[in-house]
């Protein structure tokens, strides 16, 4: 690409004149990624480009930029993947405009192509927090919410996943229930991240009553973890309340090791969770895992002493205290 049309780009001095002299040559495309010179453009975000009606449909007669508009780099990204990615509220809200335009002309639409990650620019603007770029694209297409990319996770799993607390309320707010993916890597969904992640008990709570139903908290990951357990594991008694206060059958839901909540939370000393569980679920002092352990025996290995205490005092765990697993 010439130097100077480079610099012009990123300056924003460059002219449709300039541009029309050099519309016919490689002058508008750098080698490296194969980025345009529209790319260029839409990384710097200082280039203006009338989105007036500008003589019809066809891009030939409008701004020269505009063939532009859907080249994608060898990254997969299209102009508007990285003025998304950059912050450039301005210039996607011009390229988004012009793509109204020729949508139907290219057979295909802008804001919903994917880059080689599987990402739409969506999922760029969330993952960077670009939290008024991520109203635009939600407000040109609700449907983007159900877009999953080549990990298999949805804008709103990518953004409670990074604590994006306004972006995710934002995506509920907007989409939810009906028009919006809550799935997520490695199986899993958005109460998962929102347990894992959110240190704001509110906001997992506002999440949760969102999202509750049976399927979201009954649904196990690729390691067989449903929400329950990742509360358990990190020793929050609240959400453990919570959950079990909508469905106290999931105290007896195991992972793919054969340990349920009480497991893990023994395993983990917290006592707090230990004692919710079972004044919630009795019974479940009867179960064991695939090592045929109970809570009380992994509590012992992993030398909780305030846990065995706990249970060894626990009527529940009477006749267990003699039992043996499997070692």
């Amino acid at each position: 690409m010439d130097p100077e049309l480079y610099k012009a780009a990123i300056d924003g001095t460059l002219s449709e004149k300039t541009l029309r002299a050099a519309a016919d040559s490689n002058q508008l495309v750098i080698g490296g990624k194969k980025n345009t010179i529209l790319h260029v453009a839409a990384k710097s975000g200082n280039l203006q480009i009338n989105t007036e009606e500008e003589g019809g449909d066809d891009h030939s007669h409008g701004h020269p930029l505009l063939r532009f508009l859907y080249h994608q780099n060898t990254e997969g990204n299209t102009p508007l993947h990285v003025a998304a990615k950059s912050g450039h509220v301005e210039m996607v809200k011009c390229l988004i405009v012009k793509a109204r335009k020729m949508d139907a002309k290219q057979k295909r639409k802008l804001v919903t192509m994917k880059n080689l990650e599987g990402d739409t620019a969506l999922h760029e603007a969330v993952r960077h927090n670009r939290f008024e770029i991520v109203k635009l694209l939600i407000h040109e297409d609700s449907n983007l919410a159900c877009v999953l990319n080549g990990y298999g996770e949805s804008p709103l799993f990518m953004a409670v996943d990074r604590c994006f607390y306004e972006i995710s309320l934002l995506i509920l707010n907007a989409t939810a229930p009906n028009n919006c993916s809550f799935d997520g890597r490695n199986g899993m969904n958005v109460l998962h991240a929102a347990v894992i992640r959110a240190p704001i008990p509110n906001f997992v709570h506002e999440v949760f009553f969102k999202l509750s139903s049976s399927s979201m908290l009954e649904k196990a990951d690729d390691f067989g973890w449903i929400p329950l357990h990742y509360a358990a594991h990190l020793g929050n008694r609240e959400l453990v309340e919570l959950f079990l206060n909508y469905n106290n059958s999931l105290t007896y839901k195991k992972n793919e090791k054969g340990m349920s909540a009480l497991h893990i939370s023994a395993m983990k000393g917290h006592v707090d969770v230990v004692r919710t569980l079972i004044n919630k679920c009795p019974d479940i002092c009867e179960l064991k895992d695939d090592r045929d352990r109970s809570a009380l025996h992994v509590a012992v290995e992993s030398r909780e002493e305030e846990v065995v205490k706990f249970l060894l005092e626990s009527m529940a765990f009477q006749d267990l205290i003699n039992g043996k697993d499997s070692l």
